[in-house]
């Protein structure tokens, strides 16, 4: 994910502009398959939870505690 914000692209060829909009492209795609890694292993916490009452009590009270609903 390399790329500069703030750039100032008046100096730039529009090769360069390409460039840069495919590294942003790029940085985009990579973030939104390290939130949906983020979401897979949160569902894995609150099913291991869910399962897990005797040990931390009822999933509605964990749940809220976590501002999960």
């Amino acid at each position: 994910m390399l790329f500069t914000v703030g750039q100032f692209y008046g100096n730039k060829t529009f090769n360069e502009i390409k460039e840069i909009r495919q590294k942003l492209v790029s940085a985009g795609v990579s973030a939104d398959k390290i939130k949906l890694l983020t979401f897979y292993e949160r569902g894995s916490i609150y099913i291991f939870l869910k399962n897990s009452g005797e040990r931390f009590g009822c999933w509605n009270d964990v749940g809220h505690e976590l501002g999960v609903c």
